[in-house]
Protein backbone atom coordinates (compact mmCIF):
# COMPACT_ATOMS: atom_id res chain seq x y z
CA UNK A 1 0.00 0.00 0.00
CA UNK A 2 1.34 3.53 -0.50
CA UNK A 3 1.70 6.00 1.68
CA UNK A 4 1.45 9.82 2.28
CA UNK A 5 2.88 12.43 4.79
CA UNK A 6 1.39 15.37 6.33
CA UNK A 7 2.59 18.48 8.26
CA UNK A 8 0.35 19.94 10.77
CA UNK A 9 0.78 23.60 11.66
CA UNK A 10 -0.83 26.08 13.65
CA UNK A 11 0.25 29.90 12.63
CA UNK A 12 0.80 32.46 15.73
CA UNK A 13 -1.42 35.28 15.19
CA UNK A 14 -0.69 37.44 12.01
CA UNK A 15 1.80 34.68 10.31
CA UNK A 16 -0.64 32.43 8.63
CA UNK A 17 -0.50 33.59 4.94
CA UNK A 18 3.25 33.40 5.60
CA UNK A 19 3.11 29.68 6.65
CA UNK A 20 0.80 28.63 4.16
CA UNK A 21 3.15 29.92 1.42
CA UNK A 22 5.93 28.68 3.08
CA UNK A 23 4.16 25.13 3.49
CA UNK A 24 3.84 25.20 -0.51
CA UNK A 25 7.06 26.02 -1.18
CA UNK A 26 8.27 23.11 1.16
CA UNK A 27 6.06 20.72 -0.86
CA UNK A 28 7.15 22.41 -4.12
CA UNK A 29 10.76 21.50 -2.91
CA UNK A 30 10.39 18.38 -2.11
CA UNK A 31 9.24 17.51 -6.09
CA UNK A 32 6.33 15.06 -5.59
CA UNK A 33 2.60 15.54 -5.83
CA UNK A 34 0.10 16.97 -2.67
CA UNK A 35 -1.29 19.56 -1.28
CA UNK A 36 -1.42 22.00 1.17
CA UNK A 37 -4.73 23.19 2.76
CA UNK A 38 -5.78 25.64 5.64
CA UNK A 39 -8.83 24.98 7.98
CA UNK A 40 -11.93 26.61 7.64
CA UNK A 41 -13.62 24.87 10.21
CA UNK A 42 -11.56 23.43 13.28
CA UNK A 43 -12.27 20.36 14.20
CA UNK A 44 -11.60 21.25 17.62
CA UNK A 45 -11.77 25.34 17.64
CA UNK A 46 -11.42 25.59 21.10
CA UNK A 47 -7.87 24.11 21.37
CA UNK A 48 -6.22 25.44 18.37
CA UNK A 49 -5.51 28.26 15.92
CA UNK A 50 -6.45 27.69 12.41
CA UNK A 51 -4.43 25.34 11.07
CA UNK A 52 -2.19 24.40 7.70
CA UNK A 53 -2.05 21.37 7.14
CA UNK A 54 0.38 19.64 4.37
CA UNK A 55 0.29 16.53 2.56
CA UNK A 56 3.04 14.86 0.62
CA UNK A 57 2.19 11.97 -1.55
CA UNK A 58 3.88 9.90 -4.01
CA UNK A 59 5.66 7.39 -1.49
CA UNK A 60 4.89 3.54 -2.93
CA UNK A 61 6.76 1.43 -0.07
CA UNK A 62 7.39 2.45 3.28
CA UNK A 63 11.05 2.18 2.70
CA UNK A 64 10.50 5.17 0.66
CA UNK A 65 9.09 6.81 3.89
CA UNK A 66 12.51 6.35 5.29
CA UNK A 67 14.38 7.61 2.75
CA UNK A 68 12.80 10.67 2.32
CA UNK A 69 13.31 11.46 6.17
CA UNK A 70 16.95 10.82 5.51
CA UNK A 71 17.27 12.97 3.27
CA UNK A 72 15.51 16.30 5.33
CA UNK A 73 17.42 15.15 7.97
CA UNK A 74 20.55 14.95 6.71
CA UNK A 75 20.48 18.25 4.95
CA UNK A 76 20.78 20.91 6.77
CA UNK A 77 20.18 23.59 4.55
CA UNK A 78 16.86 21.88 3.50
CA UNK A 79 16.26 21.24 7.67
CA UNK A 80 16.47 24.96 8.20
CA UNK A 81 13.51 25.87 5.81
CA UNK A 82 11.19 23.44 7.66
CA UNK A 83 12.37 24.84 10.71
CA UNK A 84 12.04 28.91 9.36
CA UNK A 85 8.14 27.75 8.74
CA UNK A 86 8.19 26.36 12.27
CA UNK A 87 9.22 28.99 14.34
CA UNK A 88 5.93 30.83 12.98
CA UNK A 89 3.58 28.36 14.39
CA UNK A 90 2.24 27.54 18.08
CA UNK A 91 2.55 23.70 17.04
CA UNK A 92 3.92 21.91 14.47
CA UNK A 93 4.18 18.29 13.68
CA UNK A 94 4.32 15.32 11.20
CA UNK A 95 2.46 12.25 10.48
CA UNK A 96 2.74 9.13 8.10
CA UNK A 97 -0.08 7.44 7.11
CA UNK A 98 -0.59 4.40 4.88
CA UNK A 99 -3.39 4.48 2.19
CA UNK A 100 -5.79 1.63 2.74
CA UNK A 101 -8.41 2.57 -0.11
CA UNK A 102 -6.92 4.92 -2.79
CA UNK A 103 -8.95 7.12 -4.91
CA UNK A 104 -11.58 6.21 -6.51
CA UNK A 105 -12.18 6.98 -10.25
CA UNK A 106 -11.89 10.76 -10.80
CA UNK A 107 -14.77 12.15 -12.84
CA UNK A 108 -13.31 14.32 -15.89
CA UNK A 109 -11.91 17.35 -15.02
CA UNK A 110 -12.36 17.25 -11.18
CA UNK A 111 -11.26 20.24 -9.36
CA UNK A 112 -11.40 19.88 -5.96
CA UNK A 113 -11.60 22.77 -3.66
CA UNK A 114 -12.54 21.52 -0.26
CA UNK A 115 -11.48 18.32 1.89
CA UNK A 116 -13.35 16.95 4.69
CA UNK A 117 -11.32 14.85 6.73
CA UNK A 118 -13.53 12.45 9.21
CA UNK A 119 -11.31 10.91 11.79
CA UNK A 120 -13.12 7.47 12.72
CA UNK A 121 -12.25 5.37 15.65
CA UNK A 122 -13.74 1.43 15.19
CA UNK A 123 -14.54 -0.87 17.51
CA UNK A 124 -11.29 -3.04 18.03
CA UNK A 125 -13.48 -6.42 16.82
CA UNK A 126 -15.30 -4.07 13.59
CA UNK A 127 -11.71 -2.63 12.58
CA UNK A 128 -11.65 -4.91 9.33
CA UNK A 129 -15.68 -5.00 8.68
CA UNK A 130 -15.75 -1.24 8.79
CA UNK A 131 -12.73 -0.74 6.73
CA UNK A 132 -14.55 -3.29 4.18
CA UNK A 133 -17.64 -1.29 4.45
CA UNK A 134 -16.13 2.38 3.12
CA UNK A 135 -15.25 1.33 -0.05
CA UNK A 136 -18.73 0.05 -0.87
CA UNK A 137 -20.13 2.72 0.44
CA UNK A 138 -18.64 5.44 -1.91
CA UNK A 139 -19.54 3.53 -4.63
CA UNK A 140 -23.15 4.70 -3.77
CA UNK A 141 -22.23 8.09 -4.23
CA UNK A 142 -23.35 10.32 -7.02
CA UNK A 143 -21.72 13.30 -5.62
CA UNK A 144 -18.31 14.38 -7.85
CA UNK A 145 -15.83 13.52 -4.96
CA UNK A 146 -12.46 11.50 -4.36
CA UNK A 147 -12.49 9.71 -1.63
CA UNK A 148 -9.21 8.30 0.06
CA UNK A 149 -9.20 5.76 3.33
CA UNK A 150 -5.70 6.02 5.53
CA UNK A 151 -4.57 4.61 8.66
CA UNK A 152 -2.15 7.47 10.41
CA UNK A 153 1.32 4.80 12.10
CA UNK A 154 0.43 6.96 15.54
CA UNK A 155 -2.04 7.48 17.68
CA UNK A 156 -4.81 4.76 18.51
CA UNK A 157 -4.06 1.63 16.51
CA UNK A 158 -7.41 1.21 15.07
CA UNK A 159 -8.12 4.64 14.06
CA UNK A 160 -8.79 5.56 10.57
CA UNK A 161 -9.04 8.54 8.27
CA UNK A 162 -11.74 8.97 5.75
CA UNK A 163 -10.42 11.81 3.43
CA UNK A 164 -13.55 13.72 1.03
CA UNK A 165 -11.84 15.89 -1.59
CA UNK A 166 -14.99 18.03 -2.92
CA UNK A 167 -15.46 20.68 -5.65
CA UNK A 168 -17.86 22.86 -3.56
CA UNK A 169 -19.20 23.17 -0.21
CA UNK A 170 -23.28 22.48 -2.00
CA UNK A 171 -21.16 19.08 -3.13
CA UNK A 172 -20.25 18.59 0.34
CA UNK A 173 -23.52 18.59 1.75
CA UNK A 174 -25.24 16.34 -0.88
CA UNK A 175 -22.06 14.37 0.09
CA UNK A 176 -22.61 14.04 3.54
CA UNK A 177 -26.60 13.63 3.13
CA UNK A 178 -26.24 10.74 0.54
CA UNK A 179 -23.71 9.39 3.70
CA UNK A 180 -26.34 9.90 6.25
CA UNK A 181 -28.91 8.16 3.56
CA UNK A 182 -26.77 5.19 2.80
CA UNK A 183 -28.39 1.66 3.58
CA UNK A 184 -25.02 0.81 5.46
CA UNK A 185 -24.84 3.89 8.02
CA UNK A 186 -26.34 2.11 10.80
CA UNK A 187 -24.11 -0.48 10.40
CA UNK A 188 -21.16 1.93 10.42
CA UNK A 189 -22.65 3.73 13.40
CA UNK A 190 -22.78 0.14 14.99
CA UNK A 191 -19.10 -0.58 14.16
CA UNK A 192 -17.24 2.62 15.78
CA UNK A 193 -16.23 3.20 19.20
CA UNK A 194 -16.50 6.99 19.51
CA UNK A 195 -18.20 9.91 17.55
CA UNK A 196 -16.80 10.58 14.49
CA UNK A 197 -14.46 13.81 14.26
CA UNK A 198 -14.63 16.16 11.61
CA UNK A 199 -12.39 18.83 10.14
CA UNK A 200 -13.09 20.97 7.07
CA UNK A 201 -10.10 22.81 4.80
CA UNK A 202 -9.94 24.36 1.75
CA UNK A 203 -7.67 23.48 -0.82
CA UNK A 204 -4.68 26.08 -0.80
CA UNK A 205 -2.01 24.64 -3.17
CA UNK A 206 -1.92 21.62 -5.37
CA UNK A 207 1.45 20.37 -6.76
CA UNK A 208 0.95 18.39 -9.43
CA UNK A 209 4.02 15.84 -10.14
CA UNK A 210 3.85 13.63 -13.63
Amino acid sequence: MPYFVNTWRSPKPGHFMEVAKATQEALQGTGKPGNVSTTISHPRPTERNMGVVGTIAGFPEIADVEEFFDAVLGDESRFASVEKANALCDHFNVSVSEVLHGPNTLPDNFNPKFIQRLFITPRLDKNRELISLIPDMREQFSVRSNIIVSRPLSGPSASIRVSCFVESLESLKELNSQLIGSPIQKTIQQSVASPTVRGLARIFYVNSVS
